[in-house]
Order: C-alpha cells, then sequence, then structure tokens
C-alpha cells in the first residue's frame, strides 16, 4: 500500500493511500509524485522522481517480495558509510566548479577594476566581458556533468541551473550549495545527521527523531513502515553510542520536570511542553 502524508493537498477527493493493484500510473513532475493523477508534493524534482522510481519498482514486485524490498531500501535510506562516501565523492567532484565560481568572484571584483583603472574602461571592457562569458559557460557546463553525475532523474532541475549561471555568471559562486542541499534527500535525517555531524552536541536531534518514531500509526499500513524503520533506526542510534533514556542534567533544585523529547526544563504545574505540542512532561527521576 502506498500512503500519502497528511499534508498531501488541499483536494478532499484525493484518497489517503492506494493499494498496489489500484494504482494505474505513478510519475513525477515539477515537485510532485503524481499517483493515478494526483499530486503529493514532495518538495523536491530530485525526490520526486526517486520515490516515482521506487514505487514503479515496488510495482513490479509481486505481492510476497515487497515488504523485503522495502526493507531493504529503509537499510540504504539509513547507511551512514554510504552518504559520508557521497559526502567525500561530492566535495572532489564539485571541485572544479568552486575554483571556476572563484576565478570569476576574483575577474569582478579584483582584475576588472585594477584592468580599469590601468588601461581605462575602453578597450578593456571587452575583453573582462568575454573571460567573465567564458567562465560562466565553463560553469554552466561543470555544473550541468555535476547534477547530471548525482541527479540523473532531474533533468528539469539541470537545465534550469544551468541556464541560469550561463545567463548570470556570478551565480556560480552559489552552484555548489545549490546542489547539495538535495545531495542527500530520500536517506532518513538520523543517518544524515550521524555521518555529517558526529558527537555529543547532536543528540537533541537525534532524541527528537527518535521520540517522533516512537509514535505509534493509526494505520496498519504506516504502522508497518514506522516499526520496520524504528528496527533500523534504532540499530543505526545504537552504534552511533545514543541513549535515548538519558535524562538531561538538572542543575537547578526547582525544576520537577522535563520533556522526554526536547528536554526542556520546567519549575511549574506545567503537563505538557510548550516547544513540542502534546507532549506529556516526565517527572525528574521517572523513567521515560
Amino acid at each position: 500500500m502506498v500512503c500519502a502524508p497528511a499534508s498531501q493537498g488541499p483536494l478532499e477527493s484525493t484518497p489517503a493511500s492506494w493499494s498496489f493493484e489500484e494504482i494505474t500510473s505513478i510519475s513525477s513532475s515539477f515537485g510532485d509524485v503524481r499517483i493515478n493523477g494526483a499530486s503529493i508534493p514532495a518538495g523536491s524534482d530530485t525526490l520526486a522522481a526517486e520515490i516515482a522510481a521506487h514505487l514503479n519498482e515496488l510495482r513490479e514486485l509481486p505481492e510476497s517480495k515487497r515488504a523485503s524490498a522495502i526493507r531493504l531500501a529503509i537499510k540504504h535510506n539509513l547507511d551512514v558509510k554510504d552518504i559520508g562516501k557521497i559526502r567525500d565523492d561530492f566535495q572532489k567532484h564539485s571541485a572544479p566548479l568552486t575554483r571556476t565560481a572563484r576565478m570569476s568572484l576574483i575577474l569582478v571584483f579584483v582584475v576588472a577594476p585594477l584592468a580599469i583603472f590601468a588601461i581605462g574602461p575602453y578597450p578593456a571592457w571587452i575583453y573582462l566581458l568575454a573571460g567573465l562569458i567564458g567562465l560562466g559557460l565553463v560553469s554552466a557546463r561543470q555544473l550541468f556533468v555535476l547534477h547530471r553525475k548525482y541527479f540523473k532523474l532531474a533533468g528539469f532541475d539541470r537545465w534550469v541551473h544551468a541556464l541560469s549561471i550561463g545567463f548570470f555568471p556570478l551565480s556560480a559562486t552559489r552552484a555548489v550549495d545549490r546542489i547539495s542541499k538535495e545531495l542527500f534527500y530520500g536517506r532518513h535525517p538520523v543517518a544524515v545527521i550521524c555521518a555529517m555531524c558526529p558527537g555529543p552536541a547532536v543528540e537533541s536531534a537525534l532524541r527528537e527523531q527518535w521520540f517522533d518514531l516512537s509514535m505509534a500509526a493509526s494505520e496498519p499500513a504506516r504502522e508497518w513502515y514506522r516499526s520496520a524503520l524504528s528496527v533500523e533506526v534504532g540499530r543505526v542510534l545504537e552504534r552511533a553510542g545514543f541513549d535515548a533514556t538519558r535524562q538531561p542534567k538538572i542543575e537547578d533544585p526547582a525544576v520537577v520536570k522535563f520533556c522526554p523529547r526536547c528536554h526542556g526544563q520546567f519549575t511549574g504545574a506545567a503537563e505538557v511542553c510548550n516547544d513540542c505540542p502534546d507532549v506529556a512532561l516526565i517527572a525528574v527521576g521517572e523513567s521515560s
């Protein structure tokens, strides 16, 4: 069964879920996943294309093999080592684009003022403009190749990014950032946090993710997926040395309760956390 998120769209006629037998078509378009003509926002053309491709793969499998395929996809999305490898590989392959972008900045803010001051606007501006256009074209080509390497299915985004740099070369300075923000779309936040920011400083983010995942879902299909996901996330957190039962350090003796999700501390008669809706507070010393 395919379930749409609760905020999938304003149309009341759009179903919240489909069985695979009910699905006749799955595609992606401009950041939306389209199932039987109903649009579900994915937030990114890249992510929408990946979700649509994965769902089409599941459609082709016999029902007996879908559960194991979904569990395998969950493990892939939580592969911390693979995420670290992709990060290192991306930094290596994006280095030429970064250098070209820096050359554009140097040309505009260093070389151009010096050339105009030394020999005057004419004929310096002709060569400066030609240099800037040339660097823009080089940057556009480098971005196109880099984007195709990591986001093969997002052709529309690729052309938009490349053309924007071709017409405005200085935008290449943000090109790597623009691509890298989608590098781990589809990967679970817990795995990305463990791969990119290991250490005690990210414990609060991991705790919030784990707490949210511990909330049971009402629909059987969502609950099955939540249960399968929580098993793999628990293994990742265990390998990272994260202790979900650890209580916050209480320095103020007036504190009597805390939030199990954000570890906010409370001294009054509050029953729920102000920052985490509907999360009941726990008395200090009690097990969460």
